[in-house]
């Protein structure tokens, strides 16, 4: 027998809203947590920043509502 694995571990419920995170996407907000940087965060998971933002974006537009403050510079 072959053991499968869906590679959701974690899974965010707001106002009736959920979207499932993978270790990776888990692991870059906990990052974004740590560091206070998408960029940091998305570094130390060695991801381009371009990838952390579309995970936080797909993120954000599921949910509906903003989970990363972002500023330029």
């Amino acid at each position: 027998m072959t053991d499968v694995k869906a590679g959701v571990e974690y899974k965010i419920n707001i106002e009736g809203n959920s979207f499932l995170l993978d270790s990776k996407k888990f692991q870059l907000l906990e990052s974004i947590l740590d560091t206070g940087s998408l960029t940091s965060a998305a570094k130390s998971i060695n991801v381009s920043y371009r990838t952390a933002l579309n995970y936080i974006e797909k993120i954000e537009s599921t949910l509906d509502v903003k989970i990363v403050n972002t500023t330029k510079g």
